[in-house]
């Protein structure tokens, strides 16, 4: 065929193209979510048990300190490093491969595993963002501690701490742990059993035989059994006719004891169905009854708080332990009780399992907030004064005294800095007070500071501000913040 106008090459160059474009496509996906196997450069100081979930904690903690150059990985790879101690703990139909965080953890849950409230060794922690979804996993060396790739760059034991570059954190409440227990040991699917194929094709031979014997002896014994059936005849047909008055009798006792029993069921499942229906109402029906201020009472990790009351209801955000919220309604004041309430503008529900009530400031309290302790000097309804009294963080380079601040019900405004706020701070790169409404600085109030550290302070309190620090004793830099 001659190609007069050059369709063909036109049409070959054109599925060239197209073949590439694809080719390509292709190979962007697979780089989306590509998982990098590094296992040839782990190193090999460790024992193998038998038991995945314990190798896959001895091989993670082998690694403690090695860094992304030191395994060869080119992306992100807290996922890959999990992934890795997976395959040489002969794990990987439990945990299989993936790089990317969120599709590994619905790969674990695919192959059999589950979320767990308590974690235990060789568990997987999730680390869920409220505002990026899943950012980090780890593995769990026991109830508390985890052994993570990707943390500060290199393998790292973590005792329950995360914070990202964009301020996300488990302190915070923006991000929250959800453990997965992996399904090391899941169910084999058995193979088919030959020996017990081959034990029922003898038995199937064994009951041919038996009834070719039998029949012999079923024609020798015909005889008899007909004359003993005639004779018995007879004596069969009068004891019919006596015991067919006896079952008549029988049977009308025996309706009337059933029509009782079906009478007195039907009101038994009324009774449970009435208590069912008002056991289910009860956990629907909220009241502002229980509304107040409570303090979050878990362990060490955030609350939960939940779209819709209920353990499944879709995790929203967590509330730091400690913090104190305020509560609008409850369903009651039982463990399996619900509360609703808000944190930074998002509205949900909380388990009351996890609520502490909180009494009412008054003068003279000490209320912890963050990372500080303030004293209550007067409480105007919903309002309080308060003074910034210590900073509680001494291993914090910076400091903040917030302008004012919410706790459950009540707005607290810090209006004065008291005696040796800072006493035990000397890591403190600045001190920033945000306050407009200081109106005293107590004597020593920034002693124990370093000579280096600088405080900042509003623009346009300057000048007010100078004078108070300068009269507190303080030395220090004073400027504008930022």
């Amino acid at each position: 065929m001659i190609d007069r106008y050059g369709f063909v090459k036109r049409i070959k160059r054109h599925l060239a193209i197209s073949c590439a474009v694809a080719v390509g496509f292709s190979q962007a996906m697979t780089l989306a979510d590509a998982t990098e196997s590094r296992s040839s450069s782990y190193s090999s100081m460790y024992i193998r048990t038998g038991d995945k979930a314990t190798d896959m904690v001895n091989i993670a903690l082998a690694q403690q300190g090695r860094t992304k150059a030191d395994f060869g990985y080119t992306e992100s790879w807290c996922a890959d490093f999990v992934c890795d101690c997976a395959a040489l703990a002969g794990a990987s139909d439990a945990v299989p491969f993936n790089g990317k965080v969120s599709s590994l953890y619905n790969s674990v849950i695919a192959a059999g595993g589950g979320e767990v409230s308590s974690p235990e060794k060789g568990d997987l922690v999730f680390y869920y963002c409220t505002v990026d979804g899943f950012v980090h996993v780890g593995i769990m060396a026991d109830q508390t501690r985890s052994i993570e790739g990707n943390y500060t760059s290199k393998v790292t034991v973590v005792s329950g701490v995360y914070k990202d570059t964009h301020g996300h954190s488990l302190a915070n409440g923006t991000v929250m742990r959800r453990f997965v227990r992996p399904a090391y040991n899941g169910a084999v699917t058995p193979a088919p059993d030959t020996d017990k194929n081959n034990t029922d094709d003898n038995s199937n031979k064994n009951n041919s035989d038996k009834k070719a014997d039998n029949s012999k002896k079923d024609n020798s014994s015909k005889k008899d059994t007909d004359k003993k059936d005639n004779s018995s005849k007879k004596d069969t047909d009068k004891k019919d006719n006596s015991s067919k008055k006896d079952t008549d009798k029988k049977d009308n006792s025996s309706k009337k004891d059933t029509d009782k029993k079906d009478n007195s069921s039907k009101k038994d499942t009324d009774k449970k169905d009435n208590s069912s229906k008002k056991d289910t109402d009860k956990k629907l029906v909220f009241s502002k009854k229980g509304a107040g201020d409570y303090q979050i009472a878990t362990e060490s990790t955030p609350l939960t708080l939940r779209k819709t009351p209920g353990k499944s209801g879709n995790p929203l955000i967590g509330i730091p332990k400690d913090m104190v919220i305020a509560v609008t309604k409850t369903s009651g004041s039982k463990s399996d009780d619900w509360a609703y309430t808000s944190y930074k503008g998002i509205k949900g529900y909380v388990s009351m399992d996890f609520l502490k009530r909180v009494k009412a400031p008054k003068k003279g309290d000490s209320i912890a907030y963050e990372d500080a302790l303030y004293s209550v000097i007067s409480v105007s309804g919903k309002k309080v004064k308060a003074a910034y009294k210590k900073n509680t963080d001494a291993k914090a380079t910076s400091a903040v005294i917030p302008d004012s601040f919410i706790r459950g019900s009540y707005t607290y405004t810090v209006t004065s800095i008291r005696s040796k706020a800072f006493s035990a701070s000397g890591k403190l790169d600045s001190v920033e007070i945000r306050s407009e409404s200081i109106t005293s600085i107590s004597k020593n109030a920034f002693k124990g500071l370093d000579k280096k550290t600088i405080i900042k302070v509003p623009e346009k309190k300057l000048s007010k501000y100078k004078k108070l620090i300068k009269r507190s004793g303080a030395k220090l830099e004073v400027s504008k913040k930022a």
